[in-house]
């Protein structure tokens, strides 16, 4: 066995997503968003077990689309992420759908679709006020519109954007955006698919769902009420050493034993993604209780104290992160000052088991 790894629970999974498309009005499609690898859950067994559950995949670049791509080629896969040259030829020829946002980039797209003689499949992102990318211009969005038209080798299939907020069932900012995303689809062939729904605006705002959502963090089970976290961390605890009261433990000269204590050393670090900063307040779990960190994380190890847990012996494993309410995303979050995202995705190098 490893001496770190990540499981994913399966059963959450599917239900959290179940969970999520009960949200959906009648023949609304489900895209489920597996960028980043799959926010560090690993995206090739995602995409692999809930193949047959959605209708699309999105991702952040066009490297992360056709690797998906190549092992699940029937499957359609959406590149939301910023417009890039590097693997669009094999994007183009494998039909993965990729986001633009000016007439420039439909022309490269189009350049390499008539080498390839194939046709490119296009989505345009509309910036309706989270001021990242897209058109925000109505005169640019019908110029580019102009444009597809003109071009031989390309279609627009798509229109979207995305909410930088929602998670409040009356939030402003969110109906401003709605409206804003509306009178630029008003421009547009009702043909086309329209979408601008994340997994809090699925949940809290199945009004504006239109054709298709996109949803991430919720289906890995966080940022919504009624999901359960899907992915757990293991590491194996690969030493235990006895400590007299005013030795120094870890680097530097802050940490001292305040007592005589027993402290097991977990193999893993910040440099598996385990935040520096949990350093303070941290703790794993241990025979189902808490064991304190109690010194500078290091780049593969970690101190904790077991003094006051029975039988821990070299090689029991250390959950790092649970699908539990006592330890989660959430829980170590919160300790460091984040959000889950950045925890989930800090782990995407730990192997799965």
């Amino acid at each position: 066995m490893k001496n770190n790894f990540k499981s994913i629970n399966q059963k959450n999974l599917y239900q959290n997503l179940q969970f999520l498309k009960e949200k959906l009005p009648k023949n609304c499609k489900f895209c489920a968003v597996v960028k980043c690898d799959a926010y560090g859950h690993n995206a090739k067994f995602i995409c692999k077990i809930i193949e047959n559950y959605v209708d699309c995949f999105a991702f952040s670049n066009n490297k992360e689309a056709v690797e998906i791509k190549q092992i699940l080629p029937h499957k359609r896969c959406l590149v939301i992420g910023v417009f890039s040259l590097e693997d669009l030829q094999n994007a183009i020829n494998l039909g993965v759908e990729i986001s633009v946002e000016n007439a420039e980039q439909l022309q490269k797209i189009d350049k390499y679709a008539q080498q390839l003689n194939k046709k490119a499949f296009v989505q345009v992102k509309i910036d309706t006020g989270m001021r990242r990318l897209g058109v925000d211009d109505l005169v640019e969005l019908k110029q580019i519109l102009k444009v597809a038209n003109e071009l031989q080798n390309l279609e627009i299939n798509g229109i979207f954007s995305h909410f930088g907020s929602g998670d409040r069932i009356e939030c402003t900012r969110t109906q401003l955006q709605f409206q804003k995303f509306l009178s630029f689809i008003n421009q547009c062939d009702k043909k086309l698919e329209f979408h601008i729904c994340n997994s809090v605006n699925t949940f809290n705002h199945s009004i504006y769902c239109l054709d298709m959502v996109r949803c991430g963090i919720g289906l890995y089970g966080y940022g919504i009420e009624g999901v359960k976290p899907v992915e757990s961390v293991f590491a194996k605890i690969v030493a235990i050493k006895k400590v007299s009261k005013g030795e120094f433990l870890g680097y530097g000269n802050r940490h001292k034993a305040k007592r005589d204590m027993t402290i097991g050393i977990v193999n893993i670090g910040y440099g598996q993604g385990l935040p520096k900063c949990y350093s303070r307040g941290g703790y794993f779990l241990v025979n189902g209780i808490r064991a304190k960190i109690v010194a500078e994380i290091c780049m593969d190890m970690t101190f904790i104290d077991i003094s006051k847990i029975q039988s821990v012996k070299e090689g029991d494993l250390a959950t790092i992160l649970g699908t539990s309410k006592e330890l989660n995303a959430d829980t170590i979050a919160k300790i460091c000052g984040t959000i889950p995202y950045e925890i989930l995705t800090n782990f995407k190098n730990i192997p799965l088991l």
